[in-house]
C-alpha cells in the first residue's frame, strides 16, 4: 500500500461514524457500532474488521485485535485486491504488545518478503521494513538489523524511497539526520507539532518523531529515546497510527 493509499484510507475510516467517535477517545462505542452492524446482518469488510482491530488496540485488548487483523487479511487475501497478508504490519503490532516480539518480527519480515518477491504490489515498502527496523534496534538483533538494512538499500536501488516515509529510510541508513527529516518534510510545522498544535501533515510527523527515538536508540541514547517516545504517546486519540500503539506500550514499560 501506497503512503498515500494509506492515509486515504485512514481519513476514511477517521471521518466515519466509528471513526469520529475514536476521535474522541470512545474505543468501546465505536467498536460497538459495528457490534450492531454485525447484529442487523451487515457483513463487515476487511477494512472494518481492521478498524475493530485498531480500537482493541487502544482498549489493549491485544488478542482480540489480533483475531481482527487474521480476519481482515484473510478477506483481502480472499478479494486478490492488495496481495498477501495485507494486515500483517497490524498483526506485528498486536503481537509485539503482547510480548510476542519474535511472533511480531515473523509477522513484519512475511510483509517485507512479499514486498521483494512481488507477491505484495500495493506496498512501495519503507513503512514496512521501519517497523521490522524498529523490531531489530529494540531487539538488539544484529542479523535482524543487518536483514533490514540490505533491505533498505534494495529499496533505495529500485527507487522507491524517493516519496514519504522514504526519507526516514535515510534516517535508519545514516544517510539523515533527524534535523535534515525535519526541515526537508515538516519545516516550521515541528513545532507546532511539539507545542500540540494542528497540522496537516500530523500523522507524517507522528510516524518521524517515533522513528527519531528509534535512531536515538540505535545510537546507545536511551534516555533521549524514552522521552522522544513520549512525545509520540502522548498524542491524544491517533489511533489509526501504528506508531502510536507502539509507542503507547513503550510508555506503559517504563
Amino acid at each position: 500500500m501506497t503512503s498515500t493509499e494509506t492515509s486515504m484510507m485512514d481519513l476514511a475510516a477517521r471521518l466515519s461514524p466509528a471513526g469520529r467517535l475514536a476521535e474522541r477517545g470512545k474505543y468501546q462505542q465505536a467498536l460497538d457500532l459495528y457490534g450492531e452492524m454485525k447484529a442487523r446482518g451487515v457483513e463487515l469488510t476487511s477494512q472494518d474488521r481492521a478498524n475493530c482491530g485498531t480500537f482493541l488496540l487502544c482498549l489493549e485488548k491485544y488478542e482480540e485485535a489480533l483475531a481482527q487483523f487474521r480476519a481482515a487479511s484473510a478477506l483481502e487475501d480472499m478479494s486478490d485486491l492488495k496481495g498477501e497478508g495485507s494486515y500483517l504490519g497490524h498483526q506485528g503490532v498486536a503481537q509485539w504488545l503482547m510480548g510476542r516480539h519474535r511472533e511480531a518480527v515473523t509477522a513484519w519480515r512475511c510483509r517485507v518478503s512479499g514486498i521483494l518477491s512481488g507477491k505484495v504490489r500495493d506496498a512501495a515498502g519503507a513503512s514496512e521494513g521501519l517497523l521490522l527496523w524498529y523490531a531489530a534496534v529494540t531487539l538488539k538483533d544484529h542479523d535482524l538489523l543487518k536483514y533490514t538494512t540490505d533491505y533498505f538499500q534494495k529499496l533505495s536501488i529500485l527507487g522507491r524511497i524517493a516519496s514519504w516515509p522514504g526519507p526516514l529510510v535515510e534516517l535508519a541508513l545514516g544517510e539523515k539526520s533527524a534535523d535534515d527529516v525535519s526541515y526537508e518534510r515538516f519545516h516550521n510545522m515541528w513545532l507546532d507539532w511539539l507545542l500540540g498544535r494542528g497540522s496537516e501533515h500530523r500523522e507524517d510527523l507522528l510516524k518521524a518523531v517515533f522513528y527519531f527515538a528509534v535512531r536515538h536508540r540505535l545510537d546507545s541514547q536511551e534516555p533521549e529515546c524514552r522521552k522522544t517516545m513520549a512525545q509520540v504517546a502522548r498524542r491524544k486519540n491517533r489511533w489509526s497510527e501504528l506508531e502510536w500503539h507502539l509507542a503507547r506500550g513503550e510508555l506503559s514499560r517504563a
